[in-house]
């Protein structure tokens, strides 16, 4: 009984904290990829402002094979 109890106990310790940062770790690559994706469109977007309508429709394909990628 007193093995079950260390066991279980030694699973709690050390699983919940491995979990949590696992999850955290997660997240925190998701939110990078986002921000990363918005950084882009962002100079996408900047881009064709500069360049008008011409670079606009360049800008709108360079975004799509961003998103694809």
């Amino acid at each position: 009984m007193k093995g079950v109890w260390v066991l279980s106990a030694s699973l709690l310790l050390l699983g919940v904290p491995f979990a949590l940062a696992s999850t955290e770790d997660q997240q925190i690559a998701m939110e990078e990829k986002q921000m990363q994706l918005q950084a882009q469109a962002n100079e996408v977007s900047f881009e064709s402002l500069w360049r008008g309508e011409a670079g606009n429709r360049k800008a709108e394909r360079t975004r799509r094979d961003v998103l694809k990628s």
